[in-house]
């Protein structure tokens, strides 16, 4: 065998390595998932008994949208009598939104959401806890700055020039934050079809990074997961123009 061929395939067998360990990853990740999943639903289920919701025929798929609507509209103008602005998840149009007194200000088109059928099998009771109500964003990391930093570039005989780190930075923008509801929601931007470096969002990189970097406790304190995909510009202005605190309505 020739070193070409000797490294060649020591590359391929590499490259099998790690997919091989990606697949182990997401397979611990799913096998916790389902595990600590059913734990939280029986805290949501313990929770939601002080729920008073009106018996509905939940089986029926209009009454089921109408009553998710319904709860949606009002969460909606409870937030419009606050000045501070919140934040819209609505999965079943696929939007994000930043608004303020009812207002929409930027909006934005969900690409990708995964699983499609986040929190779809629970009954009216647990609907209402979980979503009956604006919720609070407890804690989150993202890689990118509300306030862009700007630097500045001195050039010999002429005066300093600002530069805009935005400019400077270019990776994607990571966005990961878990509401008081137990809820936990990963955003990751994406390029749009009409962009000439538009490539399709690696759903298994993506989420074989997030497993990746967190640590066993992390994955003990399992919850419920939403992954969304959306522009990456967008997504940054989203972010960007949200106060600390940040007040959250999701329709699924």
């Amino acid at each position: 065998m020739s070193a070409k061929d000797f490294f060649k395939n020591k590359k391929v067998l590499w490259g099998i390595f790690v997919i091989t360990l990606i697949l182990i990853a997401i397979g611990i990740e799913l096998a916790i998932s389902v595990s600590k999943t059913k734990e939280t639903i029986k805290w949501i289920q313990t929770e939601a008994k002080n729920q008073i919701v009106p018996a509905l025929d939940w089986d029926d798929s209009n009454i089921r949208e109408t009553f998710k609507r319904k709860l949606w509209m009002e969460n909606l103008l409870l937030l419009s009598k606050n000045d501070s602005m919140s934040l819209g998840i609505s999965l079943n149009d696929s939007i994000m939104q930043v608004q303020i007194k009812g207002l929409p200000l930027i909006k934005s088109k969900i690409t990708h959401i995964n699983p499609e059928n986040f929190l779809s099998k629970i009954d009216e009771q647990d609907y209402a806890f979980l979503f009956g109500k604006p919720t609070l964003i407890k804690e989150g990391i993202a890689n990118f700055t509300k306030r862009p930093i700007r630097k500045m570039k001195v050039i010999a005989g002429s005066d300093a020039q600002p530069i805009d780190t935005d400019t400077v930075e270019v990776k994607r923008f990571y966005w990961e934050f878990i509401t008081d509801n137990k809820i936990r929601i990963v955003i990751n931007g994406c390029s749009l079809p009409s962009d000439t470096l538009h490539k399709k969002p690696s759903f298994m990189m993506d989420r074989a990074r997030f497993t990746l970097s967190k640590n066993m406790a992390d994955s003990l304190n399992y919850i419920p997961t939403l992954f969304l995909w959306m522009p990456d510009n967008e997504a940054k202005a989203i972010y960007r123009a949200l106060p600390e605190k940040i007040n959250v309505a999701i329709r699924n």
